[in-house]
């Protein structure tokens, strides 16, 4: 019955997205997903899966993860503790130019990782960058850590500030 009801709400919820898209829907477990006429998880004006009692929604094209305007994938836990995931795709890969591709945290940890093209990759900074506090004492005691990747291969930091200094990352990861 509780199934029943959650198909009737996901149905009433998105109804104006269920009628404008032009192949097939279908709920399955609380789920809402839509197809293009190959069966692939596929929607032009928002995401292609939304998940019920959640803020959980995924961005397909063509059965490839891909959203230009945002993250594809956006993931919210109500539980305790709240954890909050994103990751931007473009055309299937984990890719984003301006910033972090993935982000990920709770109340009092964030992480945050630059990727190109599927690979952890960052010309301007750390690549991998953890952030954590302890609410309990006001955040006063933090923790940083900091990661440096060119390629999906890790570099120390000293090797990174060289090549950052003497302006040669580019030359390196064509080396690589």
């Amino acid at each position: 019955m509780m199934r029943l009801l959650e198909n009737i709400s996901l149905r009433w919820k998105y109804r104006k997205e269920i009628s404008k898209h032009p192949f097939g829907f279908e709920i399955v477990n609380g789920c809402l997903f839509f197809y293009d006429d190959k069966r692939f998880y596929h929607c032009d004006f928002g995401p292609a899966i939304v998940y019920y009692n959640s803020d959980n929604k995924e961005y397909w094209v063509h059965g490839k993860r891909h959203n230009s305007n945002g993250p594809a994938v956006i993931a919210n836990s109500s539980k305790h503790p709240k954890r909050t995931y994103c990751a931007y795709y473009v055309n299937g890969y984990i890719d984003r130019e301006d910033g972090p591709a993935v982000i990920a945290g709770t109340d009092w940890y964030v992480e945050e990782k630059h990727y190109k093209m599927d690979k952890l990759h960052c010309e301007t900074g750390p690549a991998v960058h953890y952030h954590s506090f302890d609410p309990r004492i006001d955040g006063s005691r933090r923790t940083y850590e900091d990661q440096y990747y060119l390629n999906d291969k890790r570099i120390r930091k000293r090797v990174f500030l060289k090549l950052l200094k003497f302006d040669q990352i580019k030359n390196y990861c064509l080396l690589e």
